[in-house]
């Protein structure tokens, strides 16, 4: 393993655990703390190995070093990290890679978790590093598809996500939280009852909702759970939207035509047709799916009928995995793109550093490519995002 610097702000655990998105972090650390002391017939860790319940696992942008250490294929692992001390992440800690060359013995020789005493946590961490994203809603259908099925602590938003995606919500649901609790709602209410659908628990003063959609306790405490990633998936859709065209016109002006032969440049411009294509049409498959849940809410939210809207949350899950590998490739190709535009900022990439990050976006976004859906093509080079 290798030790972490304390106090070095861009690898600070501490930071790195307050201040990071859902989707890039698993605080197995956080929910193991949180939940300590409660009888196993409440909570039940997600590891059966104590040492790996206190670690915090990250999707993590592999240096140019790194990969050649580690023969990665792509850019992004899938990083274990162990504090030296979990009451205080600023002292730093020790990482791995999931995947690295003898990633198993390395772990039972610096932390004690023997793959063969615990065969059940090396098979979940391996499903870790094998989802393109740490989403809960992802997360928990891609754990479930493989008969795991962790307690409902380990799928809640991180605060960050929640603070981001409040105002979203709160214009989302301000009319149907009118029509479903009597009366006269101030904005401090609506927002109140924006956190506590956004949080982790079922709440009481929820009730009202539950009533109106006419489900059980546990029908409702699961449609709960697919409500908020359908906000989430549609929050992230909102945001990766226009981050599509800026990406794809940056791809065109970094293109040194002049450095390089005709047939280069066209295969790079082949290239980028291809990225731009997939991009737009993940979005798309997104967009079409998001839609549903618009036709559905739309006749809840206005107070016409609960039911259509009931039946699509009960259903809902089945469409996380679909969504969320779409959104978690995305979204890295998105962010891995400006982050190598930051790094390069005041040089030029060379012909050969484009061609191979060309390709890398190419497999990621081809390797969730949905079934027959097929992009238009047009002349112009323009592309509609719906």
């Amino acid at each position: 393993m290798s030790a972490l610097r304390e106090n070095n702000s861009s690898r600070n655990i501490a930071t790195l655990a307050k201040t990071s998105s859902t989707s890039r972090v698993f605080n197995a650390l956080k929910v193991f703390q949180e939940n300590f002391g409660r009888s196993e017939d409440d909570f039940q860790p997600i590891f059966q190995c104590r040492a790996l319940n206190k670690c915090i696992i990250v999707k993590h942008t592999l240096r140019a070093e790194e990969r050649h250490l580690y023969e990665f294929k792509g850019s992004i692992a899938t990083k274990l990290i162990f504090p030296f001390d979990p009451g205080n992440l600023n002292t730093g800690g020790k990482f791995v890679f999931v995947g690295q060359r003898n990633w198993m013995d390395v772990i039972d020789t610096e932390v004690g978790a023997d793959p063969a005493l615990y065969p059940s946590d090396f098979a979940i961490l391996q499903l870790f590093g094998g989802i393109p994203s740490f989403d809960p809603f992802l997360l928990k259908e891609w754990l479930a598809r493989e008969g795991y099925r962790p307690h409902e602590a380990y799928f809640g938003l991180s605060n960050v996500d929640i603070q981001k995606m409040e105002s979203f919500v709160f214009t989302e649901v301000s009319d149907l939280v009118s029509n479903a609790f009597k009366g006269s709602v101030g904005r401090e209410t609506i927002l109140k009852l924006v956190r506590k659908l956004l949080s982790s628990y079922y709440d009481v003063e929820l009730e009202p909702l539950r009533v109106v959609l006419g489900l059980s306790h546990a029908e409702f405490q699961d449609g709960l759970f697919a409500w908020k990633g359908f906000l989430y998936y549609k929050w992230m859709a909102k945001l990766i939207h226009p981050m599509i065209p800026r990406m794809t016109a940056q791809m065109g002006k970094i293109l040194p035509r002049r450095q390089m032969d005709a047939d280069d440049y066209e295969m790079l411009v082949r290239r980028r047709r291809e990225i731009t294509q997939q991009l737009v049409m993940l979005f798309n498959s997104v967009a079409d799916c998001v839609a549903l849940y618009n036709s559905s809410f739309s006749s809840f939210r206005n107070g016409t009928s609960a039911k259509a809207f009931r039946d699509f949350l009960l259903d809902a899950p089945n469409l996380f995995i679909f969504l969320g590998e779409k959104m978690g490739v995305m979204s890295h190709v998105i962010h891995q793109w400006q982050y190598r535009m930051r790094a390069a900022e005041g040089t030029k990439m060379t012909t050969e550093e484009i061609y191979n990050l060309f390709n890398e976006f190419c497999e990621c976004l081809n390797a969730v490519a949905p079934d027959g859906y097929e992009p238009s093509q047009p002349d112009n080079g323009s592309y509609e995002l719906l």
